[in-house]
């Protein structure tokens, strides 16, 4: 009597009568047995770019999360020590104006960053200017505030504007932030007003936290597919969807150790 068998379908691994696996099956397999993975059906790529897309983002998100409440602090810790020295901060017409107990220019230097308070005679920030030993500070003048930073070692440095020419980071309007106008005097009304505007900007903070980590997470794991496929390793005989299917599952574990390290603020292992 002659017998036949059922073949699986081409680029599937798995025998057509067993179930499908469930996404926490799948996810069980990428911690404890990954070489599992390979035998997943190579048209399964879709769930698996949407488990590594939630997860990117996920741990992106948490990760920013727990560092809100030192966010928080030092911010609350800039407003202080701005209150100290200047007594008075206005913003009309897109310039500054404040009223200050020390006598312009000055500069100082908190949280090691330099910064320099100026008048319109010192303005704009010019980066020729000698700016002291700090690697990293900002510039304050009338009509432009300027961050600025060393790169390494070298004399070379990188500005980057917070406001100039009458918008604040090159495209936002004044009165888009500040809708009743600024005027903060005293420590309570800049500490109060500082850590407002920080509250305020934490859904794009969180957003944008998100967004990088799932375009780092997604690079590095196509490169680590594509470096296989194109070197004909026995790792990718399923094909690209396959092996790819693969690092996008055995991303989660990764995502997940790195959140954890990162939100315990660990000084030997960054993931920041």
């Amino acid at each position: 009597m002659k017998t036949t068998t059922r073949q699986p379908p081409a680029g599937d691994s798995l025998p057509p009568d067993l179930p499908r696996p469930r996404v926490r099956e799948l996810l069980a397999a990428a911690f404890l047995r990954p070489h599992m993975l390979l035998l997943m059906p190579a048209d399964r790529v879709r769930r698996a770019l949407l488990v590594h897309v939630a997860a990117a983002l996920l741990c992106g998100m948490a990760a920013a999360a727990v560092r809100i409440p030192s966010l928080l602090e030092r911010s609350a810790g800039w407003a202080r020590w701005m209150a100290g020295r200047i007594e008075r901060v206005q913003l009309r017409d897109g310039r500054l104006a404040w009223e200050s107990s020390q006598p312009l220019p000055w500069d100082g230097v908190h949280a090691g960053w330099r910064v320099d308070l100026v008048d319109a005679a010192q303005a704009p920030f010019d980066p020729r200017r000698r700016l002291g030993p700090e690697k990293r500070g900002v510039w304050i003048g009338p009509a432009d505030v300027v961050l600025w930073w060393r790169l390494g070692e070298r004399k070379a440095v990188v500005t980057r504007p917070l406001l100039e020419n009458g918008l604040v980071f090159g495209f936002v309007k004044p009165e888009w932030l500040w809708p009743d106008g600024l005027d903060v005097r005293g420590e309570r009304q800049m500490v109060a007003g500082v850590q407002a505007k920080v509250v305020s900007g934490l859904p794009v903070y969180l957003l944008s936290k998100s967004i990088e980590t799932l375009v780092v997470a997604e690079f590095y794991t196509f490169l680590f597919a594509f470096i296989p496929f194109v070197m004909r390793s026995p790792l990718a005989g399923g094909g690209f969807r396959r092996v790819y299917s693969f690092y996008l599952y055995a991303s989660v574990p990764p995502l997940l150790v790195a959140t954890v390290y990162s939100s315990l603020g660990l000084p030997v292992l960054d993931f920041g």
